[in-house]
């Protein structure tokens, strides 16, 4: 086995453990996370968590004179508003302590790890075979 296996096969995991490491931190991270969003007409603010949950909504005055169907239409517009704000903040979250903003690559890469551990573990194992067969050689000879 050449070196150069064992040297790509040490950097990798030692980047999967990094990222396992910031995993803790993107966790608190995301628990932390909250956007506020702020509608068009700016009569509805809505302060939505990581989990989802509103943790805070703010009628403008103005906003308690529209119809009800109308203010429901603000409350829902505030809400998807957030959600989208907060699915960037969580995405650069994620980038800042994986690298990218795609799961997908992470994916990717554990995969690619998986791949070199399993080749790097064949061709030790193919070593240590030929090893041991060539240590019984010698030792039928003499």
């Amino acid at each position: 086995m050449d070196n150069q296996r064992l040297e790509d096969l040490d950097r990798s995991i030692r980047e999967t453990e990094q990222r396992m490491a910031g995993l803790g931190d993107l966790q608190r991270t995301l628990e932390q996370t909250r956007a506020t969003y702020v509608t068009d007409s700016g009569l509805v603010t809505l302060v939505l968590g990581a989990d989802q949950r509103v943790h805070g909504i703010e009628i403008h005055p103005a906003g308690m004179r529209l119809a009800p169907e109308d203010l429901a239409g603000e409350i829902v517009a505030a809400f998807a508003g957030a959600q989208a704000e907060l699915a960037e903040a969580l995405n650069q979250a994620m980038a800042g302590v994986l690298g990218t903003e795609s799961p997908e690559d992470v994916l990717k890469d554990a995969a690619a790890l998986e791949h070199t551990m399993t080749d790097t573990l064949s061709e030790l194992t193919r070593s240590m075979n030929d090893a041991i067969v060539a240590v019984s050689r010698l030792q039928s000879r003499g």
